[in-house]
């Protein structure tokens, strides 16, 4: 998992690139350093020394310890698991960005045409674009597909997101059109789709909560027992809930005249991926179980009454659920439901919830 980032790291490149330029400057000026031939040879000739290239190449090479010693400092830092985390969840808040950009509530007259989208379908040809070749869907250029389907007028399906593997029997798009959509249109709308062998955080926001995830498994594994590491990569995953909460209600729209738009994934599966995924290895760790309800409570706390909210009571009643089959209350499963009780008796009583926050018992934090 780390290679990747280790090798797109700039720090690192611009090491390695430091100590290769300086192998081949020396390589290509010590073929012109040479003695004196004798006289008797005939094709003798004077010694030469080029003085300006190796000063330039002992000046590289002392720019080569000090960057030496920046690499050892480096190194550390990039594969701190802390530093891992932070990187992962500030990616994960700039592609919740990306996929839900700035633009205004939808109009009348679009939430017509969505209307009526199902029903002018049923009058048209359809036709199923299946994957040109198997692998992981790394990209989807959602701007050229809604070129292609208002120049021609087509009504377009994404079936398959990035992210998602696919083989070429898999119906990446459904398309309805007046005529039979021909093979070179079929061409164009496989080229909206960049598919490789491995998975990406490009347009992928699922991918970086998966990475969290698996961190949080490794960490809680009985060889490793890091429960710390596991509330470090629970924070930033909180960070990404809240940023999405913000940004959930606001469709992606790269242009507004686009007859198709490509919706982000929906708040439930975006939660689901966060917590489902990883209850069955918190549920075995007591502070980490205290830890995910401390972050289910304060962000059920900042959404409004409401399915969003019944989903995030509703992994908190899915924890409770599971450290009491996983734990004793000797092991802290009593305390897990005294917080669950606690975490619930301040999301239905707002004046309270901002009363007990400013207590030394509040568990958020140390008021």
């Amino acid at each position: 998992r780390l290679i990747g980032n280790f090798m797109r790291d700039r720090g690192n490149q611009f090491t390695l690139g430091t100590f290769i330029a300086t192998y081949v400057y020396c390589l290509m000026i010590l073929r012109t350093v040479r003695n004196a031939a004798p006289d008797e040879v005939s094709s003798s000739y004077d010694a030469f020394v080029p003085h300006l290239s190796i000063l330039m190449a002992l000046g590289l090479a002392l720019a080569s310890i000090g960057v030496l010693i920046y690499f050892i400092h480096h190194v550390p830092e990039t594969i701190n698991v802390g530093n891992i985390a932070a990187k992962i969840g500030k990616q994960l808040k700039q592609g919740i960005t990306d996929s839900f950009p700035d633009v205004d509530v939808l109009s009348q007259s679009e939430q017509d045409h969505e209307l009526s989208w199902k029903r002018t379908k049923d009058d048209l040809n359809h036709t199923k674009v299946a994957a040109d070749s198997p692998g992981y869907i790394q990209a989807l250029d959602e701007e050229r597909l809604g070129e292609i389907a208002r120049n021609r007028g087509l009504l377009i399906r994404v079936q398959y997101r990035p992210g998602d593997f696919v083989t070429i029997n898999d119906a990446i798009l459904d398309v309805w059109s007046d005529n039979r959509v021909n093979e070179h249109d079929v061409k164009e709308l496989q080229a909206c789709y960049a598919i490789g062998q491995h998975r990406t955080e490009h347009q992928n926001m699922l991918f970086l909560v998966d990475e969290m995830v698996e961190i949080i498994a490794r960490a809680l594994s009985p060889g490793i027992n890091d429960p710390f590491t596991a509330i470090t990569c629970l924070n930033w995953l909180k960070v990404g809930l809240a940023h999405f909460i913000l940004h959930e209600n606001e469709p992606n729209r790269p242009n507004p005249s686009d007859p198709i738009r490509v919706y982000p994934i929906s708040f439930d599966r975006f939660v689901s991926a966060v917590f489902d995924q990883s209850r069955q290895y918190v549920c075995k760790d007591r502070n980490v179980a205290l830890h995910v309800i401390e972050v289910l409570t304060e962000t059920a706390a900042i959404v409004n009454p409401g399915p969003r909210r019944d989903s995030l009571i509703e992994q908190m009643e899915k924890l409770v659920d599971a450290c009491g089959q996983s734990m004793s209350n000797e092991e802290g499963g009593q305390d897990v439901i005294e917080r669950y009780k606690k975490a619930m008796q301040m999301l239905s009583d707002p004046d309270g919830y901002d009363k007990y926050r400013n207590t030394q018992s509040w568990f958020g934090g140390r008021s």
